[in-house]
């Protein structure tokens, strides 16, 4: 996010502080606390065989990710580019396509997931 905001072209629109009022940038903002909300619930739930613990970690990062990105585009559509009233129905209709393809690709991040312990037990050696 710092290389971006300094000017690099690490964004999907290229880069640099301007970048801060593109609606997609609080998407990038949740990346962070959805990492860390992902990674509390899996070492919360450690004594749960993978697939449950991973799916509910999952659900958790990307509901982060999602809340603080949604918010952000509403925020940005609603007070900066002044598209009063319908901008919050626009910005959860436009997301339901990145919910549909986030929830599959969930489901089998979470149904590998269950390698995840033998892969550690065997890194360890």
């Amino acid at each position: 996010m710092a290389a971006g905001l300094a000017g690099l072209p690490v964004f999907s629109l290229g880069g640099g502080p301007g970048y801060v009022v593109q609606p997609s940038f609080g998407f990038i903002i949740g990346f962070l606390p959805g990492a860390c909300a992902a990674g509390y619930a899996y070492n919360r739930l450690g004594r749960i065989v993978a697939y449950p613990r991973v799916l509910a970690a999952y659900i958790t990062g990307a509901a982060s990710v999602y809340f603080i990105g949604i918010a952000y585009m509403y925020i940005i559509l609603e007070f900066y580019l002044k598209k009063p009233g319908t901008a919050l129905a626009v910005t959860i209709i436009s997301m339901l396509p990145y919910m549909a393809k986030d929830i599959v690709l969930g489901l089998v991040i979470s149904f590998l997931g269950r390698f995840i312990p033998s892969m550690k037990k065997a890194a360890s050696y």
